[in-house]
């Protein structure tokens, strides 16, 4: 097998070199088919012998017999691999060499003859029994029958010569086979479809034909079915189609090799003035007609007929049939494909036409885009979850779907900087982008792989400005729609001499107020609340790009796109652990589409819940003032938010599907008395405090711990109006007699009593020991330097004037240190003696 595949790909590059082997392959085609490596023989000699026998000047007549014999033999035993090898062998001998066309009439008339006995019993009724027991003869006929009009032009005389149908005989063998294309079976239809292919490659005019047009336009163009057996059936079909355009676009080309090689015998002849090339031109024309169906046809779910439509592109790009402009856009979505092969060939294809066409791919850029997003809904949709825009490979970072074309187009900074102002306008509020199409563009913004400091800062400033700007116009737009309340009253401004409505504006903040001042029609609500949900998402994307770069905010500040400096053109450094996460739109696009002419209570709640919240979320970015650069530009103020919390802002509180993993969330607490609103307008955040355990229940404490007060406390004995002392040693009160008191109290002089030993302790049983003296050193008196102090210090003066004011003496703690020093002293009058 491995030889005469090896032998057959030597007859299509050289055939003269086997042209004195012929002999030697011949008897190959008498081997019995009994493995499938006897077919491969069968078929590879069959190929081989029809390159190599109209080379031969002087071929045996026996030998041109015997080939001719063996190949009728094939083609009524074997299946269709070997019967089209026969075939095409049999076609190349008969037309160029012997002439015997009285054995293709013959051949011809077994099979179409059985072919319209079959079609007269279908027609009288469909349910024959006897057209069970022929289906299978005549679907070898229709297939024989389809490839004979093929390889032999049955518009010649010489081969219509004692037909019945005459001349008219192409025209009846297509209104036959076409007949079949309505059958109930849809592998009947299918090997109807085949036999057209086989037919049209000669026939190209029969392409145009108003019905096999529009049916192959509509195979081509409906994917969509109810069942899981239509859409195989629809796959099958869109597969055959495919693949008869491709076979006559090769065939084509083929036939224009070989009229190039014979133009040298009568280029004198022709005068190419009034030549018409239409050979040529008919392949153009037929490639129009149905360009739009086969690039609409590779959004499919079937890898196969996403790889057929491409190689379908493939010879329309290498023959130069149409402009490539026309194709980019495919292109661009075929590079997003999860099959290897097909996205590897797109992305060789788009490098060749930015070669050839600078310009080109950036003029589609955006439908190119949309597309991809198109054929990714048809992939992602049976992993569940919301789409997507990026690659996951085990071990490292995500890569953006539409990462090669960026590395493609970002030659110069203009370009990568319209490409990615082309995908940040799809977010802005007069774009009206779905939710889905917000994330798989932020997904793809988020891992495109940027090369300098430039593409990720540019990328923050201009996010900074559209957030600014389009959550403005959504607040704008939302309160513009909603009902005016009750309370309102028009006022003529004095200036503009125009009427004015006023109100309070605090209603706008009120949820109440709001759910009542709903409009009627909520489609432009919802609209702005899904475009205020891409003004979060480019926050979160603008907090991922700061972690996966390592960008602060002194950076973005600093930033100007119109500076041209060299710091901003030093490679990036990207950190491996950064993931985009928009946790709150997720969720969003897990529960669904919001439809505006079916709300109930709860949507509205939620949306209001987005609303006000959203609200809020600008008022922290817009409250700062507005600072400008030289130039009086406004310098855009980044929000200062935790990235955690962006992630996490506008999740939905409504959850129509219940419990989620067997957990259903508690019910909100309780708002503190006097605060107006409801605990889910609120940042659902738990701030840790400190309380005192008192102030909780017992039954929220441990086991071992109680409020309840302590049983040592209510034991200890209350310190009596008598006078007394504590015992160090014991820790019990020892009662003082009324003679120690009197004769303390008449002592002349208060120094001595400090320097004479005390006598409370001889009533006692137990002298108490005298505590040791203690003496700590504290050091050079120095002011303590605090962090805060440095932070805001901003000359040395200020700091030098700071200390001295520290440096001042002070009497009262001087004496209170020294105090602590003496600690066996008895009164302040010793100590004030002793300084």
């Amino acid at each position: 097998v491995a030889c005469l595949t090896t032998t057959f790909l030597f007859a299509k590059s050289r055939p003269q070199l086997l042209v004195n082997h012929v002999q030697t392959l011949q008897p190959y085609l008498n081997v019995k088919c009994q493995t499938q490596g006897d077919y491969q023989i069968i078929s590879n000699v069959a190929r081989t012998l029809e390159l190599t026998v109209p080379l031969i000047e002087h071929p045996s007549e026996i030998f041109l017999s015997q080939l001719e014999e063996a190949s009728v033999k094939l083609i009524l035993l074997h299946d269709k691999t070997v019967v089209s090898a026969c075939l095409s062998c049999l076609g190349s001998v008969v037309n160029s060499v012997t002439k015997n066309y009285t054995l293709i009439r013959d051949c011809f008339k077994k099979y179409f003859g059985h072919l319209n006995s079959f079609k007269k019993v279908h027609e009288k009724d469909p349910a024959d029994p006897r057209l069970a027991k022929a289906t299978p003869f005549f679907r070898r006929s229709l297939f024989t029958v389809g490839l004979l009009l093929r390889h032999f032009d049955f518009t010649q005389e010489d081969l219509y010569t004692g037909l019945e149908w005459g001349s008219e005989t192409k025209m009846a063998v297509f209104e036959a086979i076409y007949y079949f294309m309505d059958h109930e079976s849809p592998d009947i239809q299918n090997a109807t479809l085949q036999a057209l292919g086989s037919i049209c490659i000669r026939h190209y005019d029969l392409m145009m034909d108003d019905r096999l047009k529009q049916r192959y336009i509509s195979i081509l163009t409906s994917h969509q079915h109810a069942t899981h057996h239509k859409i195989q059936r629809d796959t099958l079909h869109v597969l055959q189609v495919l693949n008869n355009i491709e076979t006559y676009l090769s065939e084509e080309e083929v036939r224009m090799m070989q009229l190039d090689k014979q133009w040298k015998t009568y280029a004198d002849k022709e005068n190419l003035k009034e030549m018409g090339d239409v050979t040529s031109g008919m392949a153009s024309t037929v490639i129009q007609v149905f360009l739009n169906s086969v690039l609409d046809s590779f959004v499919h779910h079937s890898v196969q007929v996403r790889h057929a439509a491409l190689k379908v592109i493939q010879l329309i790009l290498a023959q130069g049939l149409v402009h490539p402009v026309q194709i980019v856009p495919y292109l661009i979505c075929m590079s997003t494909d999860m099959e290897q092969r097909v996205s590897h060939t797109a992305d060789k294809e788009l490098q060749d036409i930015e070669k050839k066409y600078p310009g080109f791919i950036h003029m589609k850029l955006m439908k190119g885009i949309r597309l991809s997003f198109q054929l990714q809904e048809v992939l992602q949709k049976a992993g569940g979850g919301p789409l997507r825009g990026f690659r996951t490979k085990e071990g490292e970072l995500p890569t953006a779907l539409n990462g090669f074309l960026y590395s493609c187009l970002r030659s110069t900074k203009s370009q990568r900087r319209a490409i990615l102002m082309n995908l940040l306008k799809q977010f802005d509020d007069t774009a009206r982008t779905s939710l889905t199409m917000m994330l798989y563009l932020a997904d793809n913004l988020a891992y495109i792989p940027y090369t300098v400091v430039d593409e990720p800062l540019f990328l923050i400033h201009h996010i900074d400005i559209m957030v600014s700007v389009i959550g403005s116009n959504v607040l704008q737009s939302i309160k513009e729609s909603l009902q005016l309340p009750p309370e309102y009253e028009i006022k003529v401004n004095p200036e503009t001499r125009l009427e004015e409505i006023i109100y309070d504006e605090d209603l706008d903040d009120d949820p109440d107020s709001v759910m009542s001042r709903l409009p009627t029609n909520m489609t432009m609500f919802v609209e702005n609340i899904t475009t205020g949900q891409g003004c979060l998402l480019l926050l979160v994307l603008r907090e991922h790009l700061k972690e996966l770069y390592a960008i602060n905010e002194t950076k973005i500040a600093g930033y100007s796109p119109s500076e041209a400096q060299k710091i901003y053109e030093r490679a990036v450094n990207r950190k491996t652990s950064a993931k985009f996460n928009p946790k709150a739109v997720v969720e969003i696009l897990k529960l669904g589409e919001v439809d505006p002419e079916d709300l109930d209570e709860d949507s509205k709640k939620d949306l209001i819940n987005k609303y006000l919240g959203f609200k809020e979320l600008m008022f922290k970015i817009e409250k700062d003032e507005e600072e400008y650069d030289d130039d009086g530009n406004v310098i855009p103020q980044g929000p200062q938010l935790n990235a955690s919390d962006l992630q996490n802002m506008g999740m939905p509180t409504l959850n129509p599907k219940g419990a989620q993993n067997g957990f259903t969330a508690p019910p909100p607490p309780d708002l503190p008395p006097g605060v107006k609103g409801r605990p889910e307008h609120y940042n659902p955040v738990i701030r840790i405090q400190n309380v005192p355990l008192s102030s909780l229940p017992n039954h929220l404490l441990p086991d071992n711990m109680s409020n309840t007060p302590s049983t040592r406390s209510n034991n200890v004995a209350p310190v009596p109006e008598t006078g007394g002392y504590l015992d160090p040693e014991t820790g019990q009160w020892v009662m003082e007699s009324s003679s120690k008191r009197s004769s303390r109290s008449s002592s002349p002089r208060r120094e001595e009593r400090g320097r004479t030993p005390d006598k409370r302790g001889l009533n006692n049983t137990q002298e108490s020991q005298r505590v040791p003296k203690l003496t700590i050193n504290l050091g050079p008196k120095k002011p303590t330097e605090h962090a805060f102090f440095a932070d805001l210090d901003k000359t040395s003066k200020e700091r030098d004037a700071r200390r001295m004011k520290h440096h001042k003496p002070h009497k009262e703690k001087h004496k209170k240190k020294k105090k602590k020093k003496h600690y066996q002293s008895d009164s302040e009058d010793s100590d004030s003696d002793m300084s």
